[in-house]
């Protein structure tokens, strides 16, 4: 989820100033950008698409468990890492460059390693070893945090990436990845450049075999593990704005209102508001944390000995506390508040391809009839624009029903529409919400296979020899490290 950020907001009814160059460290997803003057959609016409979007429900998504949308969120931090919000950009005078320099090489986590990033790491033994705080009442496996001032609230985390620390659940993903680093380390003596190099290659093994097949549509899916060619070169220092302001922002959709996060739990489970307050940035007199958010990773994960709670369907629908002022409160004139509605004023200041445009230019320059991803595209119950346009207006209109938009708002939604809410609405459509459509998977697999692919080998020979070789997903990282001093036997259960 989005942090919140300065910046003045645009007047009510306005178009958010628009991009007029690609900021630093990032591109179009196609070689060649569309046009970044192009104006579409002004603020009134987003808040009231955030209006039709709040009256939808969600649903659980029966393939994919909880804990894969708070790792989906940690590798997208490991994608972009700006301060200033696209819809602020504007004001801030300054351009959102993404500071990222390298995709998917777990900077998040280890920032750029101990010299350069020094206080998250223990300061002993040349600081090899990550930190870990203690919850109240219990072992450490917790954000890491300090107070500035003797006795005052913990307002300072101790993370290479303090967006981390944004609510609960992504800070106890974090917090298994710290736990992991350190177990690497003793497996390679104590040095930390070989034990990161190593949890690298097992990350992106993790993401490539685990992540992207619950998530990718299965034909695009075969396309890029088969070894597919990409648009762009591996190793690219820019990140597709499609990807940060397009398909990312359709992980907000997976987020659950309720968690059952261990045991004792509420049968209902624990509020996804309280989540998001347990945060330094937020709330800090409320830490340390309660034990009650420190996970038992067999509720998140398959094949921990029960069956985990689920991600909620991909679909133009947000948690309710995603919605609400308390902790995404308006950003302009509009009054509109939440998540939702910034993800859409975000994606407009971006000055992203245009869908059809986009689809048009993919199937006729790029890709070929034949291509897997064009016959993807133009297949199924989205495979023309009049198709896809209808399906827009279906959703847009909600047969008069409540947040129903008048009939311009829909059709010019329809005719362009805000990338994020289209890329939900298709895996919605297409994918019956559980997975994304064949745009999305595209898009994604863009943005991730030209390094996991050109990695791969290297990856797997680093992890040859090793007792990560046998780990493919994350339940078997999870049993690998329940099985090491200090977990077994923990309160609450690890596993």
């Amino acid at each position: 989820m989005q942090g919140l950020h300065g910046g003045a907001p645009p007047a009510g009814g306005a178009t958010p100033g628009r991009l007029d160059r690609m900021p630093p460290g990032y591109r179009h997803i196609l070689p060649h950008g569309p046009n970044l003057a192009q104006e579409r959609h002004p603020s009134d016409r987003l808040a009231r698409l955030a209006t039709r979007i709040s009256v939808e429900r969600q649903r659980e998504n029966p393939d994919i468990p909880a804990g894969y949308t708070y790792f989906l969120q940690f590798v997208t931090h490991d994608c972009v890492f700006t301060d200033i919000p696209f819809w602020a950009a504007e004001a801030a005078g300054e351009p959102p460059g993404n500071e990222r320099l390298r995709a998917l090489n777990l900077d998040t986590l280890h920032g750029g390693g101990p010299t350069s990033c020094p206080h998250a790491y223990v300061p002993a033994r040349d600081r090899a070893l990550m930190r870990l705080g203690c919850p109240a009442a219990t072992a450490a496996r917790d954000v890491p945090r300090i107070s500035p001032e003797s006795g005052g609230p913990l307002t300072d985390t101790l993370l290479a990436d303090p967006r981390n620390d944004d609510n609960a659940l992504l800070g106890q993903m974090t917090v298994l990845f710290h736990i992991a680093h350190n177990v690497v380390v003793g497996l390679e003596g104590g040095l930390f450049a070989p034990a990161r190099a190593r949890l690298r290659a097992l990350y992106r093994r993790l993401i490539r075999e685990d992540l992207m097949p619950r998530i990718l549509a299965p034909e695009i899916l075969a396309y890029y593990q088969g070894g597919g060619a990409t648009l762009n070169e591996a190793h690219s220092e820019e990140v597709p704005i499609e990807a940060s302001h397009g398909v990312f922002r359709v992980a907000h959709a997976m987020v659950r209102e309720t968690y059952n996060v261990n045991e004792p739990a509420p049968a209902e489970g624990l509020p996804l508001a309280e989540s998001l307050r347990h945060s330094a940035a937020r709330y800090p007199k409320l830490l340390p944390m309660p034990a009650t958010w420190i996970a038992r990773w067999s509720n998140f994960f398959d094949g921990l000995g029960r069956p985990a709670q689920r991600a909620m369907r991909f679909a133009p629908c947000y948690a309710p506390p995603l919605q609400t002022a308390s902790f995404f409160p308006a950003v302009d004139a509009t009054g509109r508040a939440g998540l939702h509605y910034r993800d859409m004023l975000s994606a407009e200041a971006g000055s992203l391809w245009s869908l059809e445009d986009l689809i048009e230019d993919m199937v006729g320059h790029h890709f070929g009839k034949d291509d897997p991803r064009s016959k993807a595209l133009n297949a199924g119950p989205l495979g023309t624009p009049d198709a896809r346009r209808k399906a827009m207006l279906d959703w847009l209109l909600n047969d008069g029903r409540p947040g129903a938009l008048d009939s311009e708002d829909a059709a010019r939604i329809a005719a362009d529409p805000p990338m994020p809410f289209w890329l939900m609405l298709e895996g919605l459509v297409a994918g019956g919400g559980t997975r994304l459509g064949p745009l999305g998977s595209i898009i994604l697999a863009e943005t991730f296979y030209p390094n996991l692919n050109d990695a791969q080998a290297a990856d797997e020979a680093a992890l040859a020899g090793s007792p990560l070789g046998a780990i493919h997903d994350m339940a078997g990282l999870i049993q690998f490290l329940a099985a090491q001093p200090g977990l077994q036997g923990a309160t609450p259960p690890f596993i």
